[in-house]
């Protein structure tokens, strides 16, 4: 999952309104305790982790009961655990990168002082406990609270503040499951899900998702086949990203997984959510190419969506001609069906990617479609191709910059995002590697720095922002500046609508940071 992802959580932190209160002191409004029900624990269970939240504010406290998140958990409660020697045990989702978030509120609920709400929440989703032994473990429950309304009564924006709160540490004793054991437990839940197949009622994709999940906490290798079968027989099914998430996240990254991932691609071709699987395993653009070839000569639309999809991050020009024969619809009859949509659309998009020859004849043919929806969508993928290889000015607009700094370095100015992104997209290729540069170490010492006040600013910011913030404006940066494979689009093979004038995008900017004084 790509990075720019992150763009869209970075932007939410500065307008998010929340109608909840700090207390008049400024202390936290909210305590946290934590408890581990179950006192019978065996490696690879399920180990649940209750947060209790109590309200100790005079005000009422106002919270989402919802109960899932688009990005498999939910962040606003995080668990950590530490084993008998003090380390830190590793979060299945460190080296994982989750952009969205979010999903349909389950309701509102309030509490008062001193009244409680409690959610359970599995410690194997923020730790792989994958050993016998005693855990320490602590829990963070996060909220907000409005900043002052009036600091920016032009704007008409809320702040708020993310506030942290940390429950007491308690142990969690896992005691050892042998292998023999695990074996019988793993055949356990993979016959209780067997059982399951035959319907699809609500109550009975939550079961299923919860053995599924108990599956993957084994993080044993004998789930490998059930996994398998999940991602190829139910491509529309959510059961796949929980089998997705099972190779990312909790299988080890081995070689003898990774060949039989490869083997099972050269069989069957790239179920959905195959090809993140294949750079979790960090696998060879050699062996995208062979999985993406294959796949473009299936009879099946759903492989031949994942390998249009495929494409887009991993071009190559042996695969052009399949894209072209998909995006047509003349690789086979299906692909003019509303069935074929899904990935007619996404092979035009991957041939925009990867400029050839014979890919801007393909799209040139595909904007004067007849089916609005193909031509639309060649449109907006030519768009992103321009935009996706950015060129920048040869010199930098002094003037324009100097506006912008005084809101991009003001730490609770709401218009600080739409600021930086003015200044970052604007920087010349020296200035471009500078930043970069400065990501790595905002101490390193760059002779642009004292030319480009730009760089200057993002330097400055880099340096004097608090870790999360910092953390999340390099998030920003790095997916702005991101190099994407494939070959640009020329200037000259598309008409000048197609891509961005950045003396326009420059005066957007502008208006709207005049429109705030």
């Amino acid at each position: 999952m790509k990075k720019s992802l992150f763009v869209l959580i970075f932007l939410s932190i500065f307008q998010f309104d929340c109608r909840n209160k700090s207390t008049e002191n400024g202390k936290k409004s909210l305590e946290l305790s934590i408890g581990c029900p179950d006192k019978k624990l065996l490696v690879g269970d399920e180990i649940p982790v209750v947060f209790t939240i109590t309200n100790r504010s005079e005000q009422l406290y106002q919270y989402d009961k919802r109960n899932y998140d688009r990005s498999g958990r939910m962040p606003e409660y995080k668990l950590q655990a530490k084993d008998k020697k003090g380390n830190v045990v590793a979060d299945p989702r460190e080296n994982v990168e989750y952009g969205i978030g979010g999903g349909l509120s389950g309701g509102r609920s309030y509490i008062g002082k001193g009244r409680s709400f409690s959610y359970e929440v599995a410690l194997n989703r923020w730790a792989l406990i994958k050993s016998a032994g005693t855990y320490t473990v602590t829990g963070t429950y996060s909220y907000s609270i409005p900043r002052d309304p009036n600091s920016y009564p032009d704007i008409g924006v809320i702040l708020s503040d993310t506030i942290e709160v940390k429950s007491k540490p308690i142990k969690i004793k896992v005691k050892l499951r042998s292998n023999r054991q695990m074996g019988k437990y793993i055949t356990s839940l993979q016959k209780q899900l067997r059982a399951t197949q035959s319907s699809n009622t609500r109550d009975m994709l939550d079961k299923r998702k919860e053995i599924i999940l108990k599956l993957l906490y084994t993080c044993d290798e004998r789930i490998i086949p059930t996994l398998i079968d999940l991602i190829y027989s139910n491509l529309h099914n959510n059961d796949v990203f929980w089998a997705v998430e099972g190779f990312r996240c909790y299988l080890p990254k081995t070689e003898k997984i990774k060949n039989q991932l490869i083997n099972i691609i050269r069989q069957r071709g790239l179920g959905n959510g195959m090809h993140s699987i294949l750079e979790a395993y960090n696998c060879d653009e050699s062996i995208f190419t062979e999985a993406i070839t294959k796949s473009l000569q299936s009879q099946n639309l759903d492989i031949i969506a994942e390998a249009a999809l495929a494409a887009q991050d991993h071009p190559s020009d042996e695969i052009m001609a399949g894209l072209i024969a998909v995006a047509k619809g003349t690789l086979q009859p299906g692909l003019t069906t509303d069935a074929g949509e899904n990935a007619c659309q996404r092979a035009i998009i991957a041939i925009a990617c990867n400029r050839t020859d014979e890919g801007v004849e393909a799209l040139k043919a595909l904007l004067n479609d007849t089916d609005k929806v193909i031509s639309n969508t060649t449109k907006e993928a030519i768009r992103r191709a321009y935009q996706r290889h950015p060129k920048y000015p040869e010199r930098t607009d002094d003037e324009y910059t100097a506006i912008l700094i005084p809101v991009a370095k003001d730490p609770n100015h709401p218009g600080k995002t739409l600021c930086i992104d003015g200044i970052l997209r604007t920087r010349t290729e020296e200035g471009v590697e500078a930043i970069k540069n400065l990501l790595k170490n905002p101490d390193m010492d760059i002779p642009i720095v004292k030319t480009d006040s730009g760089v200057r600013a993002i330097r400055d910011i880099l340096k004097s922002s608090e870790s999360q913030q910092r953390n999340m404006l390099a998030d920003y940066i790095s997916a702005i500046y991101q190099d994407y494979p494939g070959r640009p689009l020329m200037d000259d093979d598309f008409p000048e609508e197609f891509r961005e004038d950045q003396n326009e995008y420059k005066k957007k900017i502008l208006e709207r940071v005049r429109s705030w004084r």
